[in-house]
Protein backbone atom coordinates (compact mmCIF):
# COMPACT_ATOMS: atom_id res chain seq x y z
CA UNK A 1 0.00 0.00 0.00
CA UNK A 2 1.72 3.29 -0.99
CA UNK A 3 0.56 6.31 1.25
CA UNK A 4 0.83 9.80 -0.47
CA UNK A 5 1.90 12.75 1.85
CA UNK A 6 2.21 16.38 1.75
CA UNK A 7 5.28 18.27 2.63
CA UNK A 8 4.92 21.24 4.83
CA UNK A 9 7.70 23.46 5.27
CA UNK A 10 8.08 25.36 8.46
CA UNK A 11 10.80 28.23 9.81
CA UNK A 12 10.75 27.16 13.38
CA UNK A 13 11.38 23.03 12.92
CA UNK A 14 14.72 21.87 13.87
CA UNK A 15 14.11 18.45 12.39
CA UNK A 16 12.09 16.69 10.17
CA UNK A 17 8.63 14.68 11.86
CA UNK A 18 5.65 12.73 9.91
CA UNK A 19 2.33 13.69 11.51
CA UNK A 20 -0.42 11.09 11.00
CA UNK A 21 -4.21 12.37 11.33
CA UNK A 22 -7.67 11.19 11.67
CA UNK A 23 -8.96 9.68 7.91
CA UNK A 24 -5.02 8.76 7.50
CA UNK A 25 -4.18 12.12 5.99
CA UNK A 26 -0.01 12.21 6.28
CA UNK A 27 2.21 15.29 6.43
CA UNK A 28 5.84 15.38 6.87
CA UNK A 29 7.24 19.50 8.29
CA UNK A 30 10.33 19.67 7.78
CA UNK A 31 12.87 22.79 8.01
CA UNK A 32 13.25 24.43 4.79
CA UNK A 33 17.23 23.09 4.47
CA UNK A 34 16.18 19.98 3.50
CA UNK A 35 15.69 18.87 -0.16
CA UNK A 36 12.76 16.96 -1.54
CA UNK A 37 15.23 13.85 -2.06
CA UNK A 38 16.13 13.84 1.97
CA UNK A 39 12.43 14.15 2.65
CA UNK A 40 11.83 11.04 0.37
CA UNK A 41 14.57 9.09 2.03
CA UNK A 42 13.15 10.04 5.45
CA UNK A 43 9.69 8.77 4.54
CA UNK A 44 10.66 5.95 2.69
CA UNK A 45 12.78 4.87 6.44
CA UNK A 46 9.71 4.99 8.63
CA UNK A 47 7.21 3.85 5.69
CA UNK A 48 6.28 0.50 6.94
CA UNK A 49 5.30 2.73 10.61
CA UNK A 50 3.62 5.54 8.29
CA UNK A 51 1.06 1.96 6.87
CA UNK A 52 0.65 1.18 10.18
CA UNK A 53 -0.28 4.14 11.52
CA UNK A 54 -2.75 5.03 8.28
CA UNK A 55 -4.21 2.15 8.99
CA UNK A 56 -4.74 2.13 12.59
CA UNK A 57 -6.36 5.88 11.70
CA UNK A 58 -8.73 5.12 9.17
CA UNK A 59 -10.12 2.44 11.30
CA UNK A 60 -10.24 4.25 14.44
CA UNK A 61 -13.42 6.01 15.04
CA UNK A 62 -13.62 9.99 15.53
CA UNK A 63 -16.08 11.45 17.17
CA UNK A 64 -16.66 15.15 16.93
CA UNK A 65 -18.96 16.79 19.60
CA UNK A 66 -19.71 20.83 19.83
CA UNK A 67 -19.07 22.12 23.68
CA UNK A 68 -22.25 22.78 24.46
CA UNK A 69 -23.57 19.46 23.58
CA UNK A 70 -20.75 18.22 26.38
CA UNK A 71 -22.76 17.95 29.76
CA UNK A 72 -25.60 15.81 27.66
CA UNK A 73 -22.82 13.60 25.90
CA UNK A 74 -21.10 13.02 29.89
CA UNK A 75 -24.02 12.52 31.00
CA UNK A 76 -25.01 9.85 28.82
CA UNK A 77 -21.74 8.24 29.28
CA UNK A 78 -21.79 7.89 33.58
CA UNK A 79 -24.94 6.27 32.89
CA UNK A 80 -23.81 3.58 30.65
Amino acid sequence: MKVGYTVRRSKRARAMRISVYPGGAVVVTAPHRFGLGAIERFVARYASWVQRMVARAINDRVIYANRADMPSLKKKALEL
